[in-house]
């Protein structure tokens, strides 16, 4: 009999359960998910406390009192914006390292924390994976593969299926590319086409993705099979094999994939606007069940969307509001053009504030910081 994987969630999110110098009410691991510090251990400074939440530590989420509230109840004002970024940064720092014999592990461990923010509040979720921007190669790599994997598992959700189905196809999204994450990125910055050796490494990245997750421990069919398959087609024509009989979760995959590689900029053309996204992805996939809802999961105007509003102002999108017409978004700019000193928050159901249209990111006069748009979120 398999042993059921164990989930985690950061040490720092349950902060307010330790008490100083009180025995612990559960153990305390590494971001490795090996064990730190015994329960009933107790701490002695307020110190200790923040170093081990800095470090990254985590808590397994079985060895949480049952009758205790839920960590999302307690989190303190704008402490997502940094959760994410701890988040971020642990998994880019795994998927950097891809060739780790523990990979498998550090793997589940630094997911485990995403997928809790994630079940926490998904509109923030996608908040932060449209608008955190920054320009490393792998950076562009890492950004994309987040995105890609939070909009797998909302779908998945969508679609009816189990959580370990949700949670594999995730983790499937996350590692597609794991073989070629910094090729990824230095070609999405350069704008020249690949040579004949990096169009190979490109053609054969599902299986040498598939390889470096077994050589790192991983077990899990569906997660390898999805990511193995992620470029093949039903008609036959994708790749590396052609093969026909593709798996549903990584038929999921490729649509999220192909979805986030339309909204990414590169040096060679723009991104498109959600909207523009979503008709092209539905032109081309008239038929398929799974894109239909992946669109009605992102809406015309998802969570970090630019737009132009009736009053003549620009705001991005904070959350999707009861219709695909009607988000809730931060006004960033005045109906003149200029930049507001404060976001201020507008109900697009009003006809003044209706959305107009999307607007091109890059067309933006002030770029708000992720700090800014949580505190109107």
């Amino acid at each position: 009999n398999r042993t059921a994987p164990m989930s985690f969630i950061p040490l720092s999110s349950v902060k307010h359960r330790v008490r100083i110098r009180e025995p612990l009410p559960f153990a305390v691991l590494d971001g490795s998910g090996n064990l730190l510090l015994k329960r009933d251990y107790r701490i002695e400074t307020e110190e200790q406390l923040n170093s081990l939440c800095d470090r990254g530590s985590l808590v397994r989420v079985e060895d949480l009192p049952k009758e205790a509230p839920a960590p999302a109840a307690q989190a303190a004002p704008g402490c997502p914006v940094d959760a994410w970024s701890n988040c971020t940064a642990r998994v880019g720092s795994v998927l950097a390292n891809s060739r780790h014999p523990s990979l498998h592990a550090a793997l589940d461990a630094a997911s485990a924390p995403v997928l809790e923010l994630v079940a926490q509040d998904p509109d923030f979720a996608m908040l932060v994976a449209m608008r955190e921007r920054s320009g490393a190669k792998l950076d562009y790599a890492l950004r994309h593969s987040l995105h890609a994997a939070l909009i797998t598992r909302l779908v998945a959700q969508r679609l009816g299926w189990d959580a370990a189905a949700m949670v594999s196809t995730f983790k499937a999204a996350l590692t597609v590319n794991l073989s070629m994450m910094e090729l990824q990125g230095a070609l999405a910055a350069s704008g020249q086409s690949p040579t004949a050796q990096e169009r190979n490494i490109i053609l054969q990245h599902p299986v040498q993705s598939r390889a470096l997750l077994e050589a790192g421990g991983v077990r899990d069919e569906d997660w390898l099979r999805a990511v193995e398959q992620h470029h093949e087609r039903p008609d036959g024509n994708g790749y590396p094999l052609g093969r026909s009989d593709v798996d549903e979760k990584a038929r999921l995959v490729r649509l999220a994939d192909s979805y986030c590689a339309k909204l990414s900029p590169r040096s060679t053309r723009p991104a498109l606007t959600p909207d523009r996204a979503g008709r092209e992805l539905f032109l081309r996939e008239a038929t398929n069940p799974m894109a239909h809802a992946l669109i009605k999961e992102m809406g015309i105007y998802p969570p970090g969307c630019c737009v132009r509003l009736a009053s003549g102002a620009t705001g991005i999108v904070l959350r999707r509001g009861p219709t695909m017409l009607t988000p809730v978004v931060a006004a960033i700019t005045w109906r003149t053009g200029e930049p507001r000193r404060e976001l201020l928050k507008r109900d697009t159901s009003v006809a003044g504030f209706k959305v107009l249209h999307a607007v091109a990111a890059q067309a933006l006069r002030v770029t708000p910081t992720m700090q800014a748009l949580a505190a109107v979120a």
